[in-house]
């Protein structure tokens, strides 16, 4: 058997949800008892809020509640709900966005970019409610924005770097995306979870592998002879052993690859192997009349159909399978 992959302590820690989610992670300042309309206590608080200050400021003043104003308590009131409701917004959207991301700087531009736009959009519309003139949304707009952005810029990095060191698989704390010892975590465990040496794959490697010529090898599975174990061609092994061979697969380690994309190609040459492993791969040579070019794109189609059957990288899958098509259908005409 060839190098087999350990369990990974981390590797199948579940990413933790906090059970106040609903109340933008502060159960102290919001409540929701049905879990159902956080945004809508954003909009209550906000308000309530609003209109207690301008109150608070009316009996603080000379005047006293002589001052006192429905019309100014109203605007204020409608200031803090609208407030309320895009920051309310903001926050559920960015909580939910930066759970899946990682390092410094995506942390910065995801959580920086809403919340440059929530206090912006915030900032424009209360301009306009105390100004009633829609002119005046544009330096409210400008002015929220920037404050917002440096705000939720820091808040993110600093959060993305969180994410980082608690990442399942080692990752660049600045940029997020996985290092090589985070990679070959990550494809040890997919393969193990995905079951590929149960399913004939006689030896796996994280190693540096030759792209296709004109395209990017992800990963490549080559069928293995029985009895010495030495690589032969696919379409080799599918006519001279049509009861299945085990097969060698390798992920390229040349490439920086996302965990989905890790698992996709896992996913991917698990059909090879199958495919390999149980005879099917003669079946195939044997309905594409020992056309080896006929045999080698059903495979693929085949590959690329179980990685959107499992409902990953669609579009991308989806592209891949129309081409192998078109080019089937110039095949055998």
């Amino acid at each position: 058997m060839g190098r087999w992959f350990g369990n990974d302590p981390k590797a199948g820690v579940m990413p933790y949800n906090s059970p106040y989610v609903a109340m933008m992670n502060n159960p102290v300042s919001f409540t929701d008892p049905d879990v159902e309309c956080p945004k809508c206590i954003a909009v209550l608080v906000g308000a309530a809020i609003s209109g207690a200050s301008y109150t608070v400021g009316v009996a603080l003043s000379s005047g006293g509640f002589n001052n006192w104003s429905w019309n100014q308590f109203s605007k204020s009131i409608a200031v803090g709900a609208v407030s309320g409701a895009v920051t309310g917004g903001v926050d559920i959207l960015s909580a939910s966005l930066m759970k899946n991301v990682y390092g410094a700087i995506p942390g910065a531009l995801v959580k920086g970019g809403l919340s440059a736009a929530g206090s912006g959009i915030s900032g424009g519309l209360t301009n306009v409610l105390l100004d009633g003139n829609w002119s005046a949304f544009g330096p409210g707009f400008t002015k929220g924005a920037l404050v917002g952005g440096i705000m939720g810029g820091f808040s993110g990095g600093m959060d993305g770097v969180s994410n980082a060191k608690n990442s399942a698989f080692e990752r660049n704390l600045i940029w997020g995306g996985l290092t090589e010892s985070g990679s070959e975590k990550a494809f040890e465990h997919f393969s193990l979870m995905h079951e590929l040496y149960q399913n004939g794959a006689y030896n796996l490697e994280f190693a540096s592998i030759y792209d296709e010529p004109g395209r990017k090898t992800f990963g490549t599975t080559t069928a293995l002879r029985p009895g010495d174990h030495k690589e032969i061609h696919f379409a080799r092994a599918a006519q001279d052993y049509p009861n299945g061979v085990n097969s060698t697969y390798k992920l390229n380690s040349n490439y920086r690859m996302s965990l989905k994309k890790i698992e996709a190609n896992v996913i991917h040459e698990k059909r090879h192997i199958l495919d390999l492993h149980s005879g099917i791969g003669n079946k195939l040579l044997k309905e594409s009349n020992y056309n080896t070019n006929i045999f080698r794109i059903k495979l693929e189609i085949r590959a690329h159909q179980s990685v959107l059957d499992y409902g990953l990288q669609r579009s991308y899958n989806k592209r891949a399978i129309n081409s192998y098509l078109d080019l089937l259908k110039i095949l055998t005409k």
